[in-house]
């Protein structure tokens, strides 16, 4: 069957434009936001940005990014925050274990240990207090292979002074 010229190069088009699309959705990590992600630097990464306050959030909608045990503590963390307007016992960011001062670029991610059922991965990155002050700095993040999905779920959060955020919510509840 011969197709008039115009609706052949819509046809084309129309390919172009789905294979496109879903090789954008497969490279993007952002599109699996909110699902456990089968590479652990890409949920790392997504953690970091899409995430940053999820030790004080209520967690209920990064349920799937969670182990049972940290979404567990992350719950009771963040019902108690609603109740007094504090962070259970954090004084300070946990990303940057500081009340002040921001993360800055340059930002690495490393996998440290990467096997069928437990990821480890460091995010290296200078923790910044002023224009004149800065440091480099590092957090650790513990993912266990999700038992729903061929994902990864944060396991446990290791803040700058190697502080097991999942143990002081636990010991301080």
């Amino acid at each position: 069957m011969q197709l008039p010229p115009f609706k052949g190069i819509a046809l084309l088009f129309f390919s172009l434009l789905c294979l496109s699309a879903c090789r954008s959705a497969i490279e993007n990590p952002k599109f699996s936001r909110g699902v456990p992600h089968a590479d652990p630097i890409v949920a790392a990464k997504n953690l970091f940005a899409d995430h940053y306050e999820f030790y004080h959030e209520d967690p209920t909608p990064r349920k799937a990014l969670l182990t049972p045990r940290f979404f567990r503590v992350l719950k009771h963390n963040a019902n108690a925050f609603k109740i007094t307007g504090q962070v259970g016992v954090l004084d300070s960011d946990p990303w940057i274990d500081a009340q002040d001062g921001y993360i800055s670029e340059p930002f690495i991610f490393e996998t440290l240990k990467n096997n069928t059922s437990v990821a480890i991965v460091r995010f290296y990155y200078t923790f910044t207090l002023g224009p004149k002050s800065s440091r480099p700095q590092s957090v650790l993040m513990k993912f266990q292979s999700s038992s729903t999905s061929a994902g990864w779920q944060l396991a446990d959060f290791i803040m700058p002074n190697n502080e097991s955020l999942v143990d002081l919510f636990e010991k301080n509840p």
